[in-house]
């Protein structure tokens, strides 16, 4: 090696690439979905423009978390007032608090509980010149407390209005379903209109999830033969997360071993992905 060539090289300048094929960026404007996540979408935006909530449940990995994000970036700012909590495991109050900060409340001066000032901050929005429709987006909401969803569900009521003060989407792993369901519970999940619910990919689903993926950075065609596509499918059962982690991997080694083109013989003898499970 001469002393002008560098000591490491990345992928994307090994082949050539502006950025990383698999990394989903959250600057993309239009994530790689499936037929069943693009009817999910129009489901989602439906019930938001009707003011109803809903869950969105499913495995970690099978791409929860790129929805939510998608579908906040494709509300009309003018109508819709998104609002994000990316993590709920909070005790009742820390998460009235992080609520409060992400709808820009200040609570330096308390004359009234935290909840009372977020519920007339969600009324208000509704009475402004320019009136825009809260969405609350709660990520991991398994994780909530009893209270917390409770507290939740009570700022969706608007005393004056039929219609709901707001939206709320639950996102959180299989287990939300399941206790959104128990009778305790019942005031919430009757709230809910619809539970809907990722899944991972199937072989069909992950041919043209790595084919976009490619196409969106411009790789030729073959660096990922089909005949590797289907053996990461098995090997990660079609898990979004793992599949972009799989093929991190494999385009790594490929670099490493000077090899244009991940084939079955390179998945065969990689020894960096072969994680247990």
């Amino acid at each position: 090696m001469s002393r002008n060539e560098p000591a490491t090289r990345t992928p994307m300048e090994f082949f050539g690439f502006k950025r990383h094929p698999f990394i989903d960026h959250p600057d993309v404007a239009d994530p790689v979905f499936s037929e069943h996540e693009e009817r999910m979408l129009s489901m989602a935006l439906e019930m938001l423009r009707l003011g109803k909530s809903f869950v969105l449940s499913g495995a970690p990995g099978t791409g929860k978390t790129t929805f939510v994000r998608h579908l906040r970036d494709r509300l009309d700012s003018r109508s819709y007032q998104p609002v994000f909590l990316p993590y709920s495991g909070l005790n009742r109050a820390g998460l009235l608090k992080t609520l409060a900060a992400a709808c820009r409340l200040d609570l330096g001066k308390r004359t009234v509980p935290t909840l009372v000032r977020i519920q007339k901050h969600l009324l208000d929005l509704a009475k402004e010149k320019n009136p825009r429709f809260p969405v609350l987006i709660i990520d991991d909401a398994q994780l909530l407390e009893q209270e917390s969803l409770l507290d939740l569900c009570s700022l969706l009521a608007d005393p004056d209005q039929k219609r709901a003060s707001a939206s709320l989407i639950l996102v959180g792993d299989e287990t939300l379903d399941h206790r959104l369901r128990l009778n305790i519970l019942t005031p919430v999940w009757n709230r809910m209109a619809c539970s809907l619910n990722t899944k991972p990919l199937d072989e069909a689903e992950t041919l043209t999830f790595f084919h976009r993926h490619l196409e969106r950075v411009q790789a030729p065609k073959d660096l990922l033969e089909n005949e590797a596509i289907m053996m990461m499918a098995a090997k990660t059962r079609g898990n979004r997360r793992e599949l972009l982690n799989v093929a991190a991997v494999l385009l790594t080694e490929a670099m490493f071993r000077n090899e244009r083109t991940i084939g079955p013989q390179l998945v065969i003898s990689s020894e960096f992905w072969r994680k247990t499970g």
